[in-house]
């Protein structure tokens, strides 16, 4: 099995596919610890998969397991480990709008402090 596509929350995988005449598919496995599969996927008898809705900036780790017309299952392929990139776009979001707030308040503070100073110009006059 390979890796064949990574974005922020999903994986395309392939591998070879079992010719054997008796095949009625693969499931594949995935978790979040190596060895140790807490979540699986029929993909009937494709021999690729796109694994959707896994979390930024974490590791994953797959196996693709063939059965057969009994459901009887084979052993698993090689573990492919995958680590989820971090968006540069929620990071960029943070940024703006921390900086968005950071100028919200410097403009109240500003129109705070020129209604403060006519209020005491208009008190001397």
């Amino acid at each position: 099995m390979r890796l064949t596509g990574l974005t922020e929350n999903y994986v395309d995988l392939e591998w070879d596919k079992v010719t054997d005449e008796d095949l009625a598919g693969y499931v594949l496995y995935y978790g979040e610890e190596s060895s140790l599969y807490y979540f699986s996927i029929d993909n009937g008898t494709a021999n690729t998969v796109r694994v959707k809705n896994l979390r930024p900036s974490k590791t994953y780790y797959f196996v693709v397991k063939a059965y057969d017309k009994s459901g009887y299952l084979s052993g698993p392929s090689n573990e492919v480990e995958a680590s989820m990139v971090k968006s540069a776009r929620s990071s960029y979001f943070w940024i703006i709008y921390i900086i968005a707030a950071l100028l919200c308040a410097s403009i109240g503070t500003l129109i705070w402090y020129k209604k403060k100073e006519k209020n005491a110009s208009a008190k001397l006059a």
